[in-house]
């Protein structure tokens, strides 16, 4: 009876070795398998870190290009300023003219592309002051001042997405 004691025994320890040694082959693969999974997981984070830094190179480079040609126009738009001014005192009495008060609006309305209404309010009654001619000069510049901002701000957009477009495929 003795003998059959020792082999129950045995057969436990026995089954209880083989049952340890699969939860830690279990416990093991699941450590592994996390592994896999965070690697994999730190993978794609770096991939998309070096993503958003080579999108931002490409950003950074554009801002610069923009302010370039920012800088550039900047001496272009002093010289046309200048030369609204220059025309005050160059051009003779003589010469010079007053436009009825609505062009003032109408320019600014052709420039805005909100049309001013004509059937009431002040262009139907033509209740704006005259405008000189150099003021009128100050107007056009102005307008196509914002004009070449606007111009420049979607060449900007455009040069972007261009590049963003470009760098995504």
């Amino acid at each position: 009876m003795l003998k059959l004691e020792a082999i129950a025994v045995r057969l436990l320890a026995g089954m209880l070795v083989i049952a340890l040694t699969a939860f830690a082959g279990y416990r093991h693969g699941r450590h592994v398998a996390e592994g896999e999974k965070a690697q994999a997981e730190r993978d794609i984070a770096i991939a998309y870190a070096g993503e958003i830094v080579a999108r931002q190179g490409i950003a950074d480079g554009l801002t610069a290009a923009n302010a370039t040609l920012r800088a550039e126009q900047a001496p272009k738009d002093r010289i046309i300023t200048r030369e609204i001014t220059r025309y005050e005192t160059v051009t003779l009495p003589a010469q010079r003219c007053v436009l009825p008060g609505t062009w003032r609006m109408r320019h600014d309305a052709a420039a805005t592309g909100t049309p001013a209404f004509t059937e009431t309010g002040p262009l139907a009654a033509g209740d704006d002051a005259p405008v000189e001619d150099a003021a009128a000069l100050q107007t056009v510049g102005d307008n196509y001042q914002i004009c070449r901002d606007a111009i420049a701000k979607l060449a900007g957009w455009q040069r972007r997405y261009a590049a963003l477009d470009e760098r995504c495929r």
